[in-house]
């Protein structure tokens, strides 16, 4: 999984007991036990190197992180693992620097509106009139803001136009 916004961007992968960067002993130096590991791009990456080889790339975390765990890379983007799960790891990002578009939610109901607001990693918040539909929304449809900013809908009820 990466993330980047207007700062630099960063790399988890999830290390399991499946494959040769497994542990490390005298002939493997590679990162110790299963979790998460995290990288920052800090400058254009080289497709034609391996991450671990590429001057451009900085290992994050010397050590898997486990479940309870975070790092927070220099660009101010944190990573951490909420739980192990079937064939990896529950990771959330947050990067305050990453943008998002306010999704178009007009003439929905309040609770289809909500769902499309938080699934763009926004806010949903309602107008103190209620309604059955959503007849204006602030920010417009199609702008990007700040991830986690509140989209304010006021509500309408009767016909739709």
């Amino acid at each position: 999984m990466q993330t980047q916004g207007t700062g630099l961007q960063v790399i988890s992968e999830a290390r399991l007991r499946a494959d040769q960067f497994d542990g490390s002993n005298q002939y493997n130096p590679g990162i110790p036990g299963e979790g998460v590991i995290v990288y920052e791009v800090v400058g254009v990456e080289d497709l034609n190197r391996p991450p671990e080889s590429d001057p451009l790339i900085s290992l994050l975390t010397p050590t898997a992180l486990q479940p309870g765990q975070s790092v927070t890379s220099e660009s101010g983007i944190t990573v951490g693992v909420g739980a192990a799960v079937a064939g990896g790891f529950a990771v959330t990002i947050h990067n305050p620097t990453a943008f998002a578009a306010v999704p178009d939610v007009y003439e929905y109901t309040p609770q289809q509106a909500a769902l499309e607001v938080e699934r763009a990693g926004l806010i949903p918040a309602f107008g103190p009139a209620s309604g059955q539909w959503v007849k204006s929304q602030s920010p417009d449809a199609g702008n990007l803001v700040p991830q986690g900013s509140t989209v304010t809908m006021d509500l309408a009820s009767g016909p739709k136009p």
